[in-house]
């Protein structure tokens, strides 16, 4: 695809780059739902929701889990600073299906040991991250 029809994409979280690469599109959830851009969009900034990030480059679909957090579109470039970002293909389903397990324990023992706003922040990671793999939270078990 020509290059003029391609912009830059870079996920950012506190830590690392999680993705930097020229696109065609990307959909991402924004506070009012989820949003598509393409190149030589009108430039804004808004919020950004726990969900994937559905990107498209050279005809191939990648997805990213993110956290909450802001995007900055610009004609050329967009910018999503999020508390977290994981590409899919660095997603060890198993270990997400046991974090969504666990989580679910911690919320039900309703014990005062537990942080019930962790355990709630931890359930909702999880099942961003098995919902960003297509893997349906209510059958795992």
């Amino acid at each position: 695809m020509p290059e003029d029809k391609k912009f830059l994409l870079e996920v950012v979280t506190p830590q690392k780059v999680v993705y930097n690469e020229r696109i065609e599109s990307v959909i991402l959830p924004a506070w009012s739902g989820y949003l598509g851009v393409k190149v030589n969009h009108t430039p804004f900034i808004t919020g950004v929701q726990t969900g994937t990030v559905k990107v498209k480059k050279d005809g191939e679909e990648e997805r990213i889990a993110v956290t909450k957090g802001f995007v900055l579109v610009q004609p050329n470039r967009t910018v999503l600073l999020v508390d977290t970002a994981e590409r899919a293909r660095d997603i060890d389903i198993q270990r997400a299906k046991e974090a969504y397990l666990r989580a679910r324990r911690r919320l039900k023992s309703r014990s005062s040991a537990v942080n019930l706003t962790r355990a709630q922040v931890a359930l909702d990671r999880a099942v961003n991250r098995l919902k960003t793999l297509g893997v349906a939270p209510e059958e795992v078990k």
